[in-house]
């Protein structure tokens, strides 16, 4: 699983900073056959504290994360992301909603 979602462009500079980082560690990884998914964080930066939270109040968006993640995701590897789990234990049929739209057929919550 990958983070792919909005606050990693603001701590790294681009939503796909992973991906492009250790390209050949993916391209390892999915030469061998293995899933690659995506990791949703629903992190926000409040600009006036300077610090980084889980908004999970924000239903629209907890589902704009997923599907930055998702969009990024398909654009890196040139597929839809069929596998997601969600970080801090967190679900939500907005997060719900937003994955069967986009095809996401399997979550994994640990």
């Amino acid at each position: 699983m990958v983070r792919l979602d909005p606050d990693i462009e603001r701590a790294f500079g681009r939503v796909d900073f992973a991906v492009h980082r250790h390209a050949d560690r993916f391209d390892g990884i999915r030469r061998h056959g293995d899933a690659v998914g995506i990791h949703v964080h629903a992190h926000r930066w409040d600009h006036a504290r300077s610090v980084m939270f889980s908004d999970y109040a924000d239903q629209a968006w907890t589902a704009h994360c997923v599907q930055v993640a998702a969009e990024t995701f398909a654009h890196c590897f040139g597929t839809p992301v069929r596998v997601a789990s969600q970080g801090g234990y967190f679900m939500s049929e907005s997060v719900l909603d937003a994955a069967i739209a986009l095809g996401i057929e399997a979550d994994r919550l640990d």
